[in-house]
C-alpha cells in the first residue's frame, strides 16, 4: 500500500496528462483517428472535404430545399454520402488501374507467390489444397516440383521415408484421417510401384496444363491487364462495401427529408422554342392529333358466396364427432363461443388466433 505522499504525487501528475482541454486541441485530437474518411458520421472532415460539403450544399439547395435545423443537418448528410460515394468510385477505378499496371508488370511472379502461400497449407487440409492448387497453371507447376522431387529421392536411395510418403498421400489429397492403410502400403511397396505413381501423377499434370491451363491463365491475365481480374482484390472489395454503405445513408438522408416535408408537385410545363430543341423543331398544338380514351371494360360479377354449411351433430353419419362439437365440449369451449352462430369450423390459424384473442381479455 503507498503511502499518503505518494498518492498525492499521482494525482497531482495526473492532472498533467488529462488531453486537451481547449476546443480547437480536441478537434485536433479526433482528427487522429481520420484515416480514408469514407465511414463515420462526418463530424471529423479533412479541409478539402469540408469545402467540398459546403459547395456541393449550396449547389443541392434548391433540389433538397430543407427548412429548420434538422432538415438541414439531414441535407447535410446527403451530400457527405454524396461526396463519399464519388470517392469510393474514384478510388476504385485508381485501384482497379494498379492492379491491372501490376499484372502488365509481374503477373507471373504474383502467381507463383499465391501459388507458394497456397500449398503451404497442403498438409493441413490435403483434399481441398491439392483441388485449389490444380485450378491454376502456377498451382500444377508447384505439384510437379514436388513430385520430380519425390522421384528423385527414389533415383537416389530407391525407398521413401515417413515424411516422403507422407508428402506423397498430400500431393494426392488423401485425407489425413484416412491414410493409415495408404502409409502401410507405400512402405511395403515395391520402388518400381512408387515409380509408377509419380510418373502417373507427372503425366496428368502436365496434360492438364497443356490442354487447359496454359490457356486460362493467358485469358485470365489478359483480363487483368485490361483492369477485369477474375477475383477482385480485398481493398476492392472494401471500396464496394464502403460505396454500399454510403448509397443507404444517402437514400435514407432524402427519404426523411421526403417525409419531414413533402413538397407539393409543380405545374406540369409543355416544351417550347425556348428549350433545347431547335425552334423550327417545335411542333404547333393544332398538329397534334387526338387520342382516343377506351375505357376498362367492367370487372366481372363474382360468384355468389356459398351458403356456410351447417354443423353436423354429435354422432353424425361421418363416423366421427364434428368440429364445432369437439370444441364446444373441449377445452376451446372459451373461443369457441366468440364464433357467430352458424359459422363454419375455422381453420386452425383462424383458432389459434380467437384463442389469442381470448386470451388477451
Amino acid at each position: 500500500m503507498i503511502s499518503e505522499a505518494r498518492l498525492h504525487a499521482n494525482q497531482r501528475n495526473a492532472q498533467r496528462s488529462t488531453g486537451p482541454r481547449t476546443e480547437a486541441g480536441k478537434l485536433r485530437s479526433r482528427c487522429n483517428a481520420l484515416k480514408h474518411g469514407l465511414t463515420g458520421r462526418g463530424e471529423v472532415l479533412g479541409a478539402d472535404e469540408a469545402a467540398a460539403v459546403e459547395r456541393r450544399s449550396a449547389e443541392w439547395a434548391d433540389a433538397l430545399r430543407p427548412s429548420g435545423e434538422h432538415e438541414h443537418w439531414l441535407a447535410r448528410q446527403a451530400v457527405l454520402a454524396s461526396l463519399r460515394i464519388d470517392r469510393c468510385q474514384e478510388l476504385e477505378r485508381a485501384r482497379r488501374g494498379m492492379d491491372a499496371a501490376r499484372a502488365l508488370a509481374c503477373w507471373e511472379e504474383d502467381r507463383q507467390r499465391a501459388a507458394e502461400a497456397l500449398g503451404a497449407r497442403l498438409s493441413r487440409a490435403p483434399a481441398v489444397v491439392a483441388a485449389e492448387l490444380r485450378r491454376s497453371r502456377q498451382g500444377c507447376n508447384w505439384l510437379l516440383v514436388r513430385w520430380r522431387k519425390l522421384e528423385d529421392t527414389l533415383d537416389v536411395l530407391g525407398r521413401w521415408d515417413d515424411a516422403h510418403r507422407s508428402l506423397a498421400l498430400d500431393l494426392l489429397g488423401e485425407p489425413a484421417e484416412a491414410r493409415e492403410a495408404d502409409l502401410e502400403h507405400l512402405s511395403s511397396a515395391p520402388p518400381d510401384e512408387l515409380r509408377a505413381i509419380v510418373a502417373s501423377e507427372i503425366t496428368a499434370l502436365e496434360d492438364l496444363k497443356a490442354e487447359a491451363m496454359d490457356d486460362l491463365d493467358a485469358a485470365e491475365r489478359a483480363l487483368a491487364e485490361a483492369g477485369l481480374p477474375v477475383e477482385e482484390g480485398a481493398e476492392v472489395r472494401r471500396l464496394r462495401h464502403y460505396e454500399s454503405a454510403c448509397w443507404r445513408a444517402l437514400r435514407w438522408a432524402r427519404q426523411q427529408l421526403r417525409s419531414a416535408s413533402p413538397r407539393e408537385p409543380g405545374p406540369t410545363t409543355v416544351p417550347g422554342p425556348e428549350d433545347d430543341e431547335p425552334e423550327g423543331d417545335a411542333v404547333a398544338l393544332d398538329d397534334i392529333r387526338p387520342v382516343t380514351v377506351v375505357a376498362a371494360p367492367a370487372p366481372l360479377p363474382l360468384p355468389a358466396a356459398a351458403p356456410p354449411r351447417p354443423l353436423a351433430p354429435e354422432g353424425s353419419p361421418e363416423g366421427r364427432p364434428s368440429t364445432a362439437t369437439t370444441i364446444s365440449s373441449g377445452p376451446d369451449r372459451r373461443y369457441h363461443d366468440a364464433l357467430p352462430p352458424g359459422a363454419p369450423p375455422p381453420n386452425r390459424r383462424a383458432r389459434r388466433a380467437l384463442k389469442n384473442r381470448a386470451r388477451a381479455r
